[in-house]
């Protein structure tokens, strides 16, 4: 027997006067009695026949009942555009956070002043943080940052295991090139070395496909940056930067002071070529 549908005298009931909490109610008949895949069988087929949007609002949820042995309730939620919506197949969501986190530094940005027991004076360490005479302790600061995560809604038929690999094997490297995210019409673009992927979660949702969320982190670039007398320092988003501290001294206040003699810029993250990495 085929496959067929109608909708429900009742269907179209609303919380709202502007439609937002509308719900749709379809009866699918036609399955098999009593057979365990009917449930997929109805379920893919209502998916193609429920409206994604409806009286201006989005899907949200789809609940399924079975009512008959041949006869399956699908009702169909829907709300209002920029909320909770459901998101069809082969589209892409996009969230963030700059909440950033602790970072440990041992330089500052800029010395402001020194102080004795008879006021200010003119020694400094180059901007070294609490500089001992066998070494710098640094201090801990908050720091921003900008994470971000793109969730695309992927067909099972497009979800392979070359595809997991993929994301495994990419996860915590940097872009090797400039790398554009584009979710919602909103496009972030990262220069080559600026943006680590942090790797992917997935599970399959009730529909059928599979959701992915791929995780990022955002580091701008540096140029023309000064550390003590060192100047013209240049470093990726996500290389990393250490500073070599020598004693020097102070003849003036006679004092044995740390200062900066060496800053070294390494790279700890591999650059790979993102392609593929978040489908179209």
């Amino acid at each position: 027997m085929a496959l067929s549908y109608y909708e429900k005298f009742e269907s179209g009931d609303g919380t709202s006067v502007d439609g937002t909490g509308d719900t749709l109610i379809y009866i699918v008949t036609g399955t098999a009695a009593d057979n365990v895949g009917d449930a997929i069988v109805a379920a893919n087929y209502a998916l193609g026949v429920i409206p994604t949007t409806y009286n201006g609002n989005n899907l949200k949820s789809i609940e399924r009942k079975r009512t008959t042995d041949k006869h399956w309730e699908f009702t169909a939620k829907y709300v209002a555009p920029g909320t909770d919506s459901f998101r069809p197949t082969g589209e892409k969501a996009f969230t963030f956070t700059t909440a950033g986190g602790t970072q440990h530094i041992t330089q500052a940005l800029s010395h402001i002043a020194t102080y004795d027991d008879g006021g200010s004076i003119s020694t400094d360490q180059d901007g070294a943080i609490n500089a001992t005479p066998t070494g710098i302790e640094g201090v801990d600061i908050d720091v921003s940052a900008f994470d971000f995560q793109i969730t695309s809604y992927i067909s099972a038929g497009d979800l392979d295991a070359s595809y997991v690999t993929l994301l495994y094997q990419l996860t915590n490297t940097v872009n090797a090139s400039t790398f554009t995210a584009t979710v919602d019409g909103v496009s972030f673009t990262f220069n080559e070395g600026e943006c680590r992927f942090r790797g992917a979660q997935g599970s399959k949702r009730g529909i059928g496909d599979w959701e992915i969320t791929k995780n990022f982190s955002a580091s701008p670039n540096v140029t023309g940056r000064t550390i003590g007398p060192i100047s013209g320092i240049a470093k990726k988003g996500w290389e990393y930067i250490s500073v070599y501290y020598e004693q020097t001294d102070d003849a003036t206040n006679k004092v044995v002071v740390q200062k900066p003699k060496f800053v070294f810029v390494d790279q700890v993250y591999p650059e790979d070529n993102w392609t593929g990495l978040v489908p179209s």
